[in-house]
């Protein structure tokens, strides 16, 4: 994986917050566009992992950070 260049990379998540807040806190609305989005996101994200023999084991929504403007960093 690669490593954030700064801080600034790791707060840009910390800001956004989980899946789970967006969902289950917050009430976020997504529409299908978002929704697509996200799935997508997450399902390359896997990829990755799998490709690289990595199994990750414990995905929920509250393992998955958002940005702030709700794109997941891939």
């Amino acid at each position: 994986l690669k490593e954030p260049e700064s801080n600034n990379d790791l707060f840009r998540y910390i800001e956004g917050g989980s899946l789970f807040n967006h969902l289950h806190k917050k009430k976020t609305e997504f529409d299908d566009s978002q929704l697509l989005a996200i799935s997508r996101d997450i399902a390359l994200g896997m990829a990755y992992l799998h490709n690289r023999k990595v199994l990750h084991c414990d995905l929920k929504s509250a393992n998955i950070l958002v940005m702030n403007f709700l794109s997941l960093r891939r």
